[in-house]
C-alpha cells in the first residue's frame, strides 16, 4: 500500500483497509510520531510479534513519519508515510468530531485485526488526516 491509496480516499467516509490493500494480513498496527511504540498487545500473540520485530524493520521514527505495520503467521512488515503527504490522528479529537465518531459508531485504536480495520479520512486546518480504527456494531 502507498500514499495514494490514502490520498486517494473520499473525506468524510469510512472505508475498510482490506479494500485498499494488496494483501490479506492478520493484525495492522500504526506507529504514529511521538507514540514510543505500538502500546497494549491485550494479551495477543500477534501484536506481540510485531512489538518484537518492529525493531528489525529499521522504520524512521521521527516527527515526519508514521507507519502501518502488519503481521500474517509471524511475517511483519511496514509501509511508512511521509506526514507532508498524508497525516494521521488517533486520538485528541475535538467535540465535533468526537461526536460524528460517536455516531457512527468508529473508535480510533492502535492495534486490530486487519478484516475489521477500518480508516476514516478528514481534514482539518488545510491538512488532510486518516485514523484507523474499528466499527463497533
Amino acid at each position: 500500500m502507498d500514499d495514494y491509496s490514502l490520498i486517494n480516499l473520499e473525506k468524510e467516509k469510512l472505508v475498510k483497509l482490506s479494500e485498499i490493500s494488496n494483501e490479506n494480513w492478520g493484525v495492522v498496527c500504526v506507529l504514529t510520531p511521538y507514540s514510543g511504540g505500538i502500546g497494549d498487545d491485550r494479551g495477543d500473540d500477534r501484536i506481540k510479534t510485531i512489538q518484537n520485530k518492529t525493531p528489525d524493520l529499521n522504520l524512521t521514527i521521527s516527527e515526519g513519519n508514521w507507519h502501518l505495520i502488519f503481521e500474517k503467521n509471524g511475517e511483519v512488515t511496514a509501509n511508512s508515510f511521509r506526514r507532508s503527504r498524508i497525516d494521521i490522528q488517533q486520538k485528541g479529537f475535538d467535540a465535533i468530531r468526537q461526536k460524528l465518531f460517536d455516531l457512527i459508531l468508529f473508535k480510533p485504536e492502535n492495534c486490530m485485526d486487519f478484516l475489521q480495520a477500518t480508516i476514516y479520512r478528514f481534514s482539518k486546518q488545510g491538512r488532510d488526516y486518516i485514523s484507523l480504527g474499528v466499527v463497533e456494531r
